[in-house]
């Protein structure tokens, strides 16, 4: 039979000692933020990565192997002189190809050029809406993601821009929320919590 210490009350068994923090249950804000971490993982974002590449990769070796009918395609559209048509048409699908080599090895600035890219696309797109052109855009991407006019291909580019974000939020939560985690452990990677009085 056991003894009980003289001037202690008892304890039953499995209570909380009254210094021991609260347990925290995890309820559906921590499921929802889990879910959320789970999308932003390594895994999504190198599927990104891979996909967004490898779309600029494609186009850029596309236009470098015709680059007489990208170099028409540049004219059509009027905003360069022609001096500036042969070196463009020679420049930019370099631009993409290693822009999109250096997503896939995630070189720091590649994601804001392919950003840069797009936007300058949807703006010569909406500029070539504006002139009434039609047809070939120039994007050699027919065989991917076939557009059927330039308002399909300022379509489509914003889809890329929109998978853009995507990375960009993936890259969000990894540095922000996984380094809060390293600072506040206690609160399960969701960043710091403020202390209720």
């Amino acid at each position: 039979m056991g003894t009980m210490s003289i001037g202690q009350p008892p304890r039953r068994t499995g209570a909380r000692s009254p210094t021991e923090p609260p347990r925290r249950t995890r309820g559906p804000g921590r499921r929802i933020a889990a879910a959320i971490g789970l999308l932003s993982g390594r895994w999504p974002y190198l599927i990104g990565r891979l996909l967004l590449a490898g779309v600029f990769i494609w186009a850029g070796a596309a236009k470098l192997a015709d680059p007489k009918s990208f170099a028409g395609v540049i004219e059509a559209y009027g905003l360069l002189p022609g001096f500036l048509v042969w070196p463009t048409a020679l420049g930019l699908p370099l631009v993409e190809i290693l822009a999109g080599i250096g997503l896939v090895l995630d070189v720091r600035f590649s994601l804001e050029v392919i950003v840069g890219l797009l936007l300058m696309f949807i703006v010569v797109l909406w500029v070539g809406m504006v002139k009434g052109l039609e047809g070939d855009c120039g994007c050699r991407l027919f065989e991917l993601v076939p557009e059927k006019s330039l308002r399909g291909a300022i379509h489509r580019d914003l889809m890329f821009i929109g998978l853009a974000l995507f990375l960009y939020w993936c890259r969000f939560w990894r540095f922000w929320v996984v380094r809060a985690s390293r600072v506040w452990p206690e609160n399960d990677g969701l960043g710091p919590t403020m202390e209720r009085r």
